[in-house]
């Protein structure tokens, strides 16, 4: 309450100093993070609102004689979240880009940015800042992980790598292939060539293909040590230290963004690099603060196994793939489709993924800020008009909210809670539709025993809701109850990929629908 009056009595910087100074006490207050994130609203030039927020961060440490002292960077990162989560892309990005000036290498910040560059819809131009940023880190020449419980090993195993290894040869195999025009998306060209390092170029060909170029002088891996992990052993064992859970992020965050422009080949490296550590790392990182990104990259490792590697396919085949696409967007099981071929009405479309991160059919609300409403956006705005495209959104609102929100009195009953949703899954729908030649709409998939009878009573909503006779001819249907068996009890051996999402071998069931 006194930053708000010191706010709307014109002393701005005070008043984020003491709203700063009670959140750094309890970062999960909701009630101050709604205030920050109202004072963030109420600027309207965005380099005010950088100025403001950074002199705050640093008052708020005046302490601290070094203004790169830590807490400065944890200030700086935590308003960028802050700033993300309002949907002020921009305004995250700048803020944490000031806390990689004071910081270049500081592993918080680098995860924080690169995620937001992808969440605001810019992977290529996330894979180049990535790339470099990993090729500038020297802690990473003798990366190490611990863990108690080696399969067969002693309890104080210890497992080294040379990432910055890793990176040169990902690096190596990213820029082998020409990438297709098509995966440069307007705005992503623009902020690549907007970018403050003059090594990031991009150059297209007579054919619609296009070359980045970046990091020149960077081939020659270090040869300290390769990158394959290697067993050590030492006299005590400990948990994976927080800035080594950070690198993890880090990589898995730019798998992530390989994924999305559909560099199967550097994906595939990285995989083998990081995959063989599952057994290891999978749980003490899935409680971890990267806990999404491990998530993520677990399952584009499995759904790689399926995808179209394009840049192995004979030239006419190549060809007909990229002369006919189908978007694909929505949340994480759109990984399940990604980079497949389609057949729609005897012709071949490649699917390409627009994956909004944490996107609930609640963010669809015209008065959403959420940065996945941000995202999907920012996606759906580049998609060329009269495309198809297939839109898979809402097993996260059947997993995580319709309970909570019944538990929680905000609807009466699940019913009520599911017709509320379906409200805003129609207008979005019908609006979407209006600038695509056809839009396809795969139900939420059935992946978890304990929230099945919440999908199916979600799927007799969906059936109402394309019933009736005022929805738009071009959107089609894809129930997805093929994947469970006769009796409904659990899915079919081939359609299960990672346990929370559906193999891509269900593309085969969207035939009769298309």
């Amino acid at each position: 309450v006194s930053s708000k009056v010191l706010w709307l009595t014109g002393t701005r910087v005070p008043a984020v100093e003491l709203a700063l100074h009670s959140l750094l006490r309890d970062v999960e207050h909701k009630g101050l993070k709604a205030n920050i994130g109202w004072m963030m609203k109420a600027y309207k030039p965005h380099k005010e609102a950088i100025e403001c927020f950074k002199n705050a961060s640093i008052g708020e440490c005046r302490e601290e004689k070094d203004r790169h002292a830590p807490i400065v960077i944890t200030v700086m990162c935590a308003l960028a979240a802050i700033a993300r989560d309002e949907g002020l892309m921009e305004l995250s990005l700048a803020l944490y880009m000031e806390s990689m000036e004071l910081e270049p290498l500081n592993f918080q910040a680098a995860l924080g940015f690169f995620s937001c560059m992808l969440y605001s819809a810019r992977p290529h131009v996330a894979v180049t800042h990535i790339f470099k940023f990993l090729l500038d880190s020297p802690a990473l020449t003798h990366a190490r992980i611990t863990h108690m419980h080696f399969p067969g090993k002693v309890p104080n195993s210890h497992l080294q790598v040379n990432l910055q290894a890793a990176a040169h040869q990902a690096l190596g195999i990213f820029k082998r292939v020409p990438i297709p025009s098509y995966l440069l998306q307007p705005s992503d060209v623009k902020a690549a060539l907007s970018q403050p390092w003059p090594d990031i170029r991009i150059v297209h060909d007579e054919h619609g293909a296009s070359t980045i170029t970046l990091m020149e002088g960077h081939e020659a891996a270090p040869q300290s040590m390769p990158p394959t992990w290697l067993e050590t052993h030492s006299g005590s064992a400990a948990p994976i230290p927080f800035l080594d859970t950070l690198v993890f992020g880090i990589f898995f965050v730019l798998v992530k963004c390989l994924f999305a422009i559909g560099r199967i080949d550097v994906v595939n490296y990285l995989v083998s690099v990081f995959g063989p550590l599952k057994k290891f790392i999978a749980i003490p990182l899935s409680k971890s603060i990267v806990a999404n990104e491990a998530a993520y990259f677990w399952c584009i490792a499995a759904a790689c196994q399926y995808a179209v590697r394009f840049h192995e396919l004979p030239e006419p085949d190549r060809e007909e793939l990229f002369s006919n696409y189908i978007y694909c967007f929505g949340d994480s099981h759109i990984l399940s489709v990604a980079w497949q071929p389609f057949v729609i009405k005897g012709k071949k479309y490649l699917s390409i993924p627009l994956v909004a991160t944490g996107l609930k059919i609640w963010h669809l609300r015209k008065e959403s800020t959420f940065y996945p409403r941000v995202t999907l956006s920012r996606m759906a705005a580049e998609i060329p008009k009269g495309s198809k495209v297939l839109i898979c959104i809402g097993e996260l609102d059947i997993r995580e909210s319709l309970l909570r929100v019944v538990d929680g009195a905000k609807y009466k009953s699940i019913k009520e809670a599911i017709a509320a949703i379906i409200v805003q899954y129609d207008e979005a729908t019908k609006s979407m539709a209006g600038n695509m030649d056809h839009m396809y709409v795969m139900y939420p998939p059935p992946i978890l025993p304990e929230t099945r009878s919440l999908t199916n009573m979600f799927w007799k909503a969906l059936d109402a809701m394309f019933a009736a006779p005022s929805f738009p001819t071009n959107v089609t249907a894809i129930p997805t109850a093929f994947a469970l068996t006769a009796d409904g009890y659990r899915l079919k051996d081939e359609y299960v990929l990672d346990g929370t999402h559906l193999a891509p071998s269900c593309v085969k069931e969207f035939g009769p629908y298309m």
